[in-house]
């Protein structure tokens, strides 16, 4: 992680943030002249493994004392000091997050209670990305619906979709009736898209949409990141718990 660092620097400082919906962390460092500033996201990274081990050590200390927020300080000469800190802000965002959680949950039940035909071998992911209108949005007021459907996915398709500006794409072909869609992240939200909208377009999707969310669907650990308007985005699943983590760019802000 400490690879990139200026020349003769004299602190490094990684604040993280861990939540149960939400994780952040920011890796600042103190240069020679006394200034600090932040390291620009794409010159170093922290594992899942380490971010376990940082969210685990909050656990630790939540349970005598209230925190959500642990920042490292290390030295040149390897010595380190760790702090614990409570950031309300993020704690009311996780609650916020949790209770949207919640209300998706219902609906989602709602949905599977649907006459619809679980088929998990009906659909594949497609090398076509056809079409540029949207059929159905999806909510995403909890930005963990992002993590949760890109994790379905690569658990349905054993495959991460592709990366695109702000979000990604993964195209889908219906091969009983041979209709092609795409579920896609992008500046305009999550949602499913076609080339035409229409009754057996709509039927296909609703079909996928309760097959990917199925409770059926075992889920598998993935991670994937993009860039945003403020920096880059990382979401996924470690196998415990969904992962949205933004890590903020001074260049773009």
């Amino acid at each position: 992680m400490l690879q990139h660092l200026p020349e003769n620097w004299q602190k490094v400082t990684l604040s993280y943030v861990s939540e149960k919906w939400i994780g952040q962390y920011v890796l600042n460092c103190l240069n020679e002249s006394g200034i600090e500033e932040m390291i620009c996201p794409s010159k170093y990274s922290i594992t899942m493994e380490e971010k376990s081990v940082l969210s685990d050590f909050i656990a630790e200390a939540n349970k005598s004392e209230k925190c959500n927020k642990l920042i490292v300080s290390i030295l040149p000469n390897n010595s380190f000091t760790i702090e614990y800190a409570w950031d309300e802000a993020i704690h009311t965002q996780s609650e916020m997050m949790e209770e949207h959680h919640n209300r998706v949950a219902k609906e989602r039940e709602s949905l599977s209670k649907l006459n619809i035909t679980e088929d998990l071998t009906r659909f594949e992911p497609s090398v076509n990305r056809l079409g540029n209108e949207k059929i159905f949005d999806l909510e995403i007021s909890n930005s963990n619906i992002i993590s949760d459907a890109l994790t379905r996915s690569f658990s349905l398709f054993n495959q991460l979709p592709t990366v695109i500006n702000e979000g990604f794409v993964q195209p889908v072909i219906d091969k009983v009736n041979n209709i092609e869609f795409s579920i896609e992240l992008n500046q305009f939200g999550l949602g499913y898209y076609a080339e035409n909208n229409n009754e057996n377009v709509q039927e296909s999707i609703q079909k996928f949409h309760n097959t990917l969310f199925s409770p059926n669907l075992v889920l598998k650990e993935c991670a994937l990141t993009f860039e945003s308007d403020f920096g880059s985005v990382t979401i996924g699943y470690d196998g415990k718990n969904l992962i949205y983590e933004e890590v903020t760019d001074d260049n773009k802000v």
